[in-house]
C-alpha cells in the first residue's frame, strides 16, 4: 500500500535510475516501468507509453485481466478460463522481453518510440 501511495503522490524525480542501465548504459526491459506506473496511477496513460511501451501493452491489459479474475473468485467463486498454456505463456514472455531489450537498445530512430523517454534516466 505504501508504494502505490508513494506512486500516485510523489513525484516521479524520487524514482533512482535502472542500475542496469547506470552501469551498461543499455536498457533492460524493465527500464522507466516505474514512471510509467507513476504516470498511469495520476491519470497520463500517454506519459506511461513515453516511459515504456511494453509495460502499457502488455502490462495494462495482464493487470486488467488479474483484477477481473480474482474479483470472479471473491464473488462467484470462479476463475476466467485461461486462453494458453502456462508454459506457452512463459515462452511467449521471456521472447517478447528478450526482443524488446534488443530492439530498445538497436540505435536506430525507428526504435526511438521503445527507449523510455530521457527525463528517465539521471545523465
Amino acid at each position: 500500500m505504501a508504494t502505490i501511495v508513494m506512486l500516485v503522490w510523489h513525484p516521479a524525480s524520487w524514482v533512482p535510475p535502472c542500475p542496469f542501465w547506470k552501469f551498461t548504459g543499455l536498457y533492460c526491459p524493465g527500464c522507466g516501468s516505474m514512471r510509467a506506473c507513476h504516470s498511469v496511477l495520476n491519470g497520463d496513460v500517454a506519459g506511461g507509453f513515453d516511459f515504456n511501451p511494453l509495460l502499457m501493452v502488455v502490462g495494462l491489459p495482464l493487470a486488467a485481466w488479474f483484477w477481473v479474475d480474482q474479483v470472479l473468485i471473491v464473488t462467484r467463486g470462479k476463475r476466467l478460463k485461461p486462453w494458453v498454456s502456462g508454459s506457452l505463456v512463459g515462452w511467449i514472455a521471456l521472447g517478447a522481453l528478450v526482443g524488446f531489450a534488443v530492439l530498445r537498445n538497436i540505435p536506430i530512430e525507428l526504435f526511438d518510440v521503445l527507449r523510455p523517454s530521457p527525463e528517465s534516466h539521471d545523465h
